[in-house]
């Protein structure tokens, strides 16, 4: 089985470049500072924010000159439908929080926030590829739910090279039949500066450039969805208020 076919389509029907159907919902828990729901296909994630908190546990790691970013990642029993071994679930879940962490940590303004901790909670409800990347965008937009002060948005996207061919945004399918090198890529949209570039392989620079090319280029119509999810809760929240 081809990951696409000789006339230009994956096995799910898109194009190389294609993502697959987004959505995303602000503040479906109200317990939590913020929060958002997202679908990338049939991927869904739910991500919370609490904070900016004092430290309830660990006090004396609590930092005088900005705010600590906690991250934890789960994925619900029900969301792969295989058993999974508990050891490597374990490490993964630590990779990937570290990974949120180390995401954020330029996009927060941290420093407003001395001696406070931030926490964000990532839990893959249905996990059908590109995960890392629907948990990166949902915690953009459950942090701009929560109100906490930042220095832009990041988007995130997935992607592999297939018979000199980029494909974005991987389904379960995809990532398991994929030899080629695969990359997980978080930036700014905007000024295009990366916070997260997850490689699994090498790759020859010829090559690379171009898989990068076409990697933001999938970052950027993620960040053209979430700018429009964001922007129509922003109009939503002014017409209740009378802002109309």
């Amino acid at each position: 089985m081809e990951l696409v076919s000789e006339h230009g389509y994956r096995q799910d029907g898109r194009k190389p470049h294609e993502l697959r159907r987004m959505a995303c919902r602000l503040g479906p828990c109200a317990q939590a500072d913020g929060s958002a729901y997202l679908e990338q296909g049939l991927t869904k994630v739910l991500v919370t924010v609490y904070g900016p908190h004092e430290m309830r546990k660990n006090k004396g790691l609590a930092l005088p000159d900005r705010a600590v970013i906690s991250c934890r990642y789960c994925v619900a029993s029900f969301a792969t439908g295989k058993r999974t071994v508990q050891g490597l679930n374990e490490r993964k879940a630590q990779e990937v929080e570290q990974l949120v962490t180390r995401a954020f940590e330029p996009v927060v303004r941290t420093a407003l926030y001395p001696y406070s901790q931030i926490d964000i909670l990532c839990e893959v409800l249905q996990a059908d590829g590109s995960t890392i990347s629907a948990c990166l965008n949902a915690a953009t937009v459950a942090l701009i739910d929560a109100g906490i002060a930042m220095n832009g948005y990041i988007c995130s996207c997935s992607s592999t090279m297939y018979n000199d061919t980029t494909i974005v945004d991987l389904n379960h399918l995809e990532e398991g039949m994929s030899s080629g090198p695969e990359m997980v890529l978080a930036l700014f949209p905007k000024s295009e500066e990366i916070v997260v570039q997850e490689l699994s392989s090498r790759l020859h620079e010829d090559q690379f450039e171009k898989f990068l090319c076409a990697t933001i280029a999938g970052c950027k119509s993620v960040a053209a969805i979430l700018d429009d999810v964001i922007r129509k809760n922003v109009n939503e929240v002014a017409w209740c208020l009378g802002w109309h």
